[in-house]
């Protein structure tokens, strides 16, 4: 997969093997990942077996037949999926259903397993920044800064322009949440869903 644009005159490649020369701590293989097509997906699904069980590991039972809705997940993909439109495929505009190429990402990060190389993930979100209608939200920012001066298209000196960045806080997750903090519990409720998680500093019983 390439993308390839002209910036100032200079053509500028974002590709594996591009990133690689910027993003060096990332060593996992990239040609084992690759999203099936969502037409193959729907008249073609004996050719990926394991989506069902994708779809299943991430939704509430019986909710997975028609649209994705956000609303459906199990709690901790849809607390997952607050962090991942955050930071790590991060969009906005309609967040009613989970998309498509959000699906696998989810999985992978709470199953933990395969593992996605970083590579992958820049990749697909600058085209679907890319194809975005609006274009709000350019990801990437200081990777693509630094893959445009090491074709040289822009110089040292060209500053660009900063945006304040607003730290993920789990007390400020948006309407339909709700968090409580317990001395031993983080204890989170989203549409009839509970959850529970133990703190990493919790004193022993």
């Amino acid at each position: 997969m390439k993308l390839i644009g002209t910036v100032n005159g200079v053509t500028v490649e974002t590709s594996y093997d591009s990133l690689r020369r910027i993003a060096k701590f990332d060593s996992k293989p990239s040609n084992q990942y690759i999203f099936p097509w969502l037409k193959d997906l729907y008249f073609n699904p004996q050719n990926h077996p394991q989506w069902q069980h994708v779809l299943d590991y991430l939704f509430v039972p019986g909710t997975t037949h028609e649209k994705l809705l956000r609303r459906n997940l199990r709690i901790e993909a849809k607390l997952m999926l607050v962090l991942c439109t955050h930071n790590v495929i991060p969009r906005r505009g309609d967040k009613v259903e989970v998309r498509f190429a959000e699906v696998p990402v989810l999985y992978m990060l709470l199953h933990g397993s395969p593992l996605v190389p970083f590579r992958f993930l820049v990749l697909n979100n600058i085209w679907i920044g890319r194809n975005s209608g609006e274009r709000k939200i350019i990801p990437h920012c200081r990777l693509s800064t630094a893959l445009m001066k090491l074709y040289g298209a822009i110089g040292a000196e060209d500053k660009g322009s900063y945006n304040r960045f607003k730290s993920f806080d789990i007390q400020h997750l948006g309407p339909g949440w709700e968090y409580k903090e317990l001395e031993r519990y983080h204890k989170l409720k989203s549409d009839g869903k509970r959850w529970r998680a133990l703190k990493v500093d919790a004193r022993p019983l």
